[in-house]
């Protein structure tokens, strides 16, 4: 999404002053430029530069979306729109200006060296800390245009809202997120879904025993591995309950987080052919994070070595190794995004 709207030079008529800045758009680069600050007077040279951008067709003229209220108030233009439109537009600001800093914060850090996400995953298994690979994905999430649909907006409100501290959801979901990127998955929209199911999946099992959860689950019984996976009908009712709109391809996602491509998942026995290829990747990263956090077994194994018992078709006992061809020739790849 642009963070800007494009207006003709000649809206302005004789205002020479007014609350908002102007940018110019380069058609050749593709970016944006600041040309006149908020409340500096439009002098004839400015002026003179502008329209001849603008007639040249070299560029176009910009104002901040978040300033489009105060642009069509100077301009006169404010009275003509309808009440609700205004108010809709109103409630969309805060929204904007949150977009824009997170844009100008992008800007900047493009200056400044990141480490590579391959030594940050390192890093983060070695000292059992995953923030600054939470925050990363926290960062990028944020990023999303918030005009493709419900679901991606969802996303960057997940996002923001709870992707600041480490915990088992939040490397879930992002270890999920910059996995889909290693496989290719790079739509918005693609990552959306995998990121608001990464954080819905499991919502239903508040309504299953902590004894059952808590425990080993290479050791309880059918009837009790039954009753665990029955949360995952819980978080669809939960979500249709709460009327949170989300895309089909999310509640897919949802609905088989834990099913596996060779057909004995749960709770449905679906195969690979009714998997994509984003509910593989929730599945293996669930597993090997719930894995590595000793909620299979009981005790706490480091994901390294849970990764390299996968790939090596170790048996042990609990551990899933049974992945397709979509998933078996990366799953190392996962310890160096």
């Amino acid at each position: 999404m642009r963070a800007y709207f494009f207006i003709k030079l000649s809206s302005l008529r004789d205002i020479k002053t007014f609350a908002f800045s102007l940018y110019i758009y380069n058609l050749k680069d593709k970016t944006y430029n600041l040309s006149l600050k908020a409340n500096t007077p439009l002098t004839k040279d400015s002026y003179e530069l502008l329209r001849y951008i603008e007639e040249s067709k070299k560029g176009k003229i910009a104002v901040k979306l978040s300033q489009r209220m105060t642009y069509l108030a100077t301009v006169g233009e404010l009275e003509k729109i309808e009440s609700k439109v205004i108010e809709k537009t109103k409630q969309k600001i805060e929204v904007l200006k949150e977009y824009e800093n997170i844009i100008e914060e992008q800007r900047i850090s493009e200056h400044i060296a990141l480490p590579p996400l391959r030594s940050m995953v390192s890093k983060a298994i070695d000292k059992d800390d995953f923030l600054p690979i939470i925050l990363r994905a926290q960062k990028e999430i944020m990023l999303f245009s918030i005009d493709i649909g419900h679901t991606v907006s969802l996303a960057r409100h997940f996002a923001g809202v709870h992707l600041n501290k480490d915990n088992l959801t939040n490397r879930i979901v992002s270890l999920s997120y910059f996995f889909a990127k290693k496989l290719m998955i790079d739509k918005p929209s693609d990552l959306a879904d995998l990121v608001c199911a990464s954080f819905l999946a499991n919502i239903g099992l508040t309504q299953i025993s902590p004894n059952i959860i808590h425990g080993n689950h290479t050791e309880i019984t059918a009837d009790q591995r039954e009753q665990y996976y029955k949360h995952v009908k819980f978080s669809r009712m939960f979500i249709e309950q709460s009327g949170i709109e989300l895309s089909d391809t999310c509640k897919k996602l949802i609905d088989t987080h834990h099913e596996k491509y060779d057909g004995t998942g749960m709770p449905d026995q679906i195969s690979q052919a009714g998997l994509n290829l984003s509910s593989e990747i929730l599945e293996f990263i669930s597993h090997i994070m719930e894995f590595s956090d000793g909620l299979i077994t009981g005790e706490k194994t480091s994901l390294s070595s849970v990764v390299y018992m996968i790939d090596a078709g170790a048996g042990v006992n609990g551990l899933n190794i049974n992945y397709s061809g979509r998933i078996r020739p990366h799953i190392t790849s996962v310890l160096n995004l």
